[in-house]
């Protein structure tokens, strides 16, 4: 009877594991890379001959996926963030229900969920907030002195005739948005690629078939940046010092890869 027992537990116990890796399996995984230039003006000593002036530069920082995951690992773990040097910045979709999220990962073990420091712009794949932040792409037309509104919003929802299929457009629009105490970043950014030229991938299983999209996109926009923790070196005991500045580069969301045991959004 006792190893019967244990036999049906062993047995419960697999079936678990199993059900548990094909609900992991269910999400996928696009590493996220920026590479930002930004520029920010910078004060000097004062002028020799001029001791009422100051000598001015524009000086440029490359913040890259590293710094970001710096930035939002000091916020949350303190000076224990050296110990996620290395991790990756993702984007993850559930396939069965389509929620999105952003994840810090290192190793395929340590993860944990860092959606909240990119607010609700992560949501639609970086779309939900394009025309929020940028509103005159769509208000400032007139005609004869008046407003001249358009039948359709840019970005829109419809239907297809045939299929009866849902679907959004935002014409190659994303907007992304980073908060944390350290770094910000709201960056306006546009894909050249168009749906379905081999930037779609399509996973389909039991109760699920999502096509999810990879981006390069061109980004710019503005920052701000706290210089006085040298790179997000956690230093509490001198004054905040941010300089703030125009910014530019590319931001890639990467090959969907499906997940085999990480937890979905």
């Amino acid at each position: 009877m006792t190893k019967l027992i244990r036999f049906i537990l062993a047995s419960v116990a697999i079936v678990f594991n199993l059900a548990a890796i094909e609900t992991h399996a269910q999400s996928v995984r696009q590493i996220m890379s920026f590479s930002v230039l930004t520029q920010y003006e910078f004060d000097t000593n004062d002028i020799v001959n001029e001791p009422g002036l100051t000598n001015q530069y524009v000086r440029q920082l490359l913040f890259t996926s590293g710094n970001m995951v710096k930035a939002i690992m000091l916020d949350l773990k303190g000076r224990s963030w050296t110990n996620w040097s290395g991790a990756a910045l993702e984007r993850r979709v559930n396939l069965l229900n389509g929620h999105e999220g952003v994840y810090i990962t290192l190793g395929g073990t340590n993860e944990v969920d860092v959606s909240s420091f990119f607010g609700d712009s992560y949501v639609s794949n970086f779309t939900a907030d394009v025309m929020a932040n940028f509103p005159n792409a769509a208000n400032n037309f007139t005609y004869n002195g008046t407003n001249f509104p358009s039948p359709y919003p840019p970005l829109f929802t419809g239907t297809l005739t045939s299929t009866k299929t849902n679907f959004t457009g935002s014409a190659g629009f994303h907007y992304i948005t980073l908060n944390t105490t350290n770094l910000k970043l709201n960056l306006l950014g546009v894909n050249f690629r168009v749906p379905g030229d081999g930037g779609l991938t399509t996973f389909s299983g039991a109760g699920y078939s999502q096509s999810i999209e990879s981006e390069i996109m061109i980004v710019l926009g503005a920052f701000a940046w706290n210089q006085t923790t040298n790179f997000y070196s956690p230093v509490t005991d001198f004054t905040n010092t941010f300089y703030s500045g125009p910014a530019h580069g590319t931001v890639t969301i990467g090959l969907p890869a499906q997940l085999s045991q990480s937890t979905p959004p």
